[in-house]
């Protein structure tokens, strides 16, 4: 098993479409006798969402923590992204006159 493979495991993704915003949970269990020792940190989240998810362009509004799956302190995290490739329009009034 790959780490992208262990984050789709045990990852969650919410989207905002309003906002552009993706809200990135993830819950790893304690590490077994025998499993592979796990760290999951920022880049590895945003290799996954671009690799994976196909989701560029992504900005960090909140950072998580690390993921450690043999420390019991580390087995849960969120982060936060906005799509920043999707920009708002506004709509722009024009007087015409007649």
């Amino acid at each position: 098993m790959n780490i992208n493979d262990y984050i789709e495991k045990h990852s969650k993704l919410e989207h905002t479409k309003e906002k552009n915003v993706f809200t990135f949970h993830i819950c790893v269990p304690l590490k077994k006798e025998g499993e592979k020792h796990w760290v999951i940190n920022t880049p590895h989240v945003l290799e996954y969402l671009s690799s994976v998810k196909k989701i560029k362009s992504l900005s960090i509004l909140q950072i998580g923590s690390t993921i450690i799956n043999d420390h019991p302190d580390g087995l849960v995290s969120n982060w936060v992204f906005v799509d920043v490739s999707k920009k708002p329009t506004k709509n722009k009034k024009t007087n015409k006159e007649v």
